[in-house]
């Protein structure tokens, strides 16, 4: 039988499970509560169920139903994670960094960066880690400069800083700025890096990466062409996904609705 975790959504709503909000059920997600033992329960594929004291089913009821077994349709190393999806080759991962160009050539796009990385930090599962980098001429971390376990919590802040971040500053054709989101993300030691641009960085970054920083590849690069349709960039995310064993896609303004 196929693993349904990544399902779970789905299997929430079924008849048999609360449709009203229970504080008791929602604070073992949270941090200092019983989420480790959640997530090993469902990673153990064992019947556990993902309350926390009900008799086979959620919370303290008895005779809900189980949670969906096995882990959450582990492609090659994890749950699935979406971002701006490529239904082709979706990327799957325990852990993850998003490196997002917040550059003012983004300004009038910027708000569905937000709502994207929104979407897809909340779908992250809690055994997942993640952190969002942000980058124009500096580079700021959102949070921690650390992988952060996907709690309810967590995901809330990182959104919550994305939403405070604005489209400004200049650094096309520039290292240093694209170098330093790269070298922080190195060191929190992801399974898979997002990086999104609208502009072209200097060729030497590309080398920086494949000799250096990733030079036994064990990082995944997924790149990402935001909206503009310059060929020079495209070419160079092209090129960087292709030698660090992700994938490239270009988002359009038609993907984005407009």
């Amino acid at each position: 039988m196929e693993a349904q975790q990544d399902k779970i959504r789905e299997v929430l709503r079924k008849s048999g499970w609360a449709q009203v909000e229970s504080k008791a059920n929602s604070a073992g997600f949270l941090p200092g509560n019983h989420s480790d033992n959640i997530a090993d329960g469902i990673f153990r594929g064992n019947c556990a169920t993902i309350g926390g004291d009900g008799q086979g089913g959620t919370g303290t009821g008895e005779g809900g139903p189980l949670a969906a077994y096995g882990t959450p349709s582990l492609g090659s190393g994890g749950p699935r994670i979406d971002f701006f999806k490529s239904e082709s080759k979706p990327a799957y991962a325990t852990s993850v960094v998003y490196i997002l160009d917040h550059s003012g050539s983004m300004v009038d796009h910027f708000s569905f960066l937000q709502e994207e990385v929104a979407n897809s930090v909340g779908h992250l599962l809690p055994m997942q880690k993640f952190s969002v980098i942000v980058f124009s001429e500096d580079v700021e971390v959102l949070g921690p400069a650390t992988l952060l376990k996907a709690l309810p919590e967590a995901r809330r802040e990182a959104v919550a800083r994305m939403n405070k971040v604005v489209a400004r500053g200049q650094n096309d054709g520039l290292l240093e700025p694209f170098k330093n989101a790269f070298e922080r993300a190195f060191a929190m030691h992801p399974q898979v890096i997002y990086f999104l641009t609208d502009g072209c960085f200097d060729d030497r970054l590309t080398s920086e990466i494949n000799d250096k920083l990733n030079k036994d590849h064990k990082v995944k690069i997924n790149t990402i062409a935001f909206v503009s349709e310059r060929k020079d960039y495209i070419e160079q995310l092209q090129n960087l996904a292709k030698t660090n064993g992700g994938v490239f896609k270009y988002v359009s303004e038609k993907d984005l609705g407009r």
